[in-house]
């Protein structure tokens, strides 16, 4: 236990340690703050350990919809490179870069 200092009154010897718990006293409050601030976002997010285990599964699904976009994307070139060149057959003049959307409505006379 601290020994108290003889030379010094109490009040002085005091003062020092009244200070100390009033730093003590701030730091907590803070602490119980980020604590409450870490529950929140813990009920808004979920729990940690759950997320983990979502993100584990994640590449998977991300290959899959990537193969499922590169298989949209091959079929609609394909088709659209079969129209513009029906188009160019009849004589119409196709920009290139054109879109899909754009090259059906020149076929099907919509603007």
């Amino acid at each position: 236990m601290y020994k108290m200092n003889k030379d010094l009154p109490y009040e002085q010897q005091v003062k020092n340690l009244l200070h100390h718990y009033d730093q003590l006293v701030e730091e907590n409050e803070a602490l119980k703050a980020r604590i409450k601030e870490m529950e929140d976002e813990r009920a808004e997010y979920g729990n940690p350990k759950e997320l983990r285990e979502m993100l584990k599964t994640l590449p998977a699904k991300m290959n899959y919809l990537r193969s499922i976009y590169k298989d949209r994307d091959q079929r609609l070139n394909w088709a659209k490179k079969k129209l513009v060149k029906y188009l160019r057959s009849k004589g119409e003049k196709v920009p290139t870069g054109i879109t899909f959307t754009r090259v059906v409505n020149l076929i099907t006379g919509e603007e």
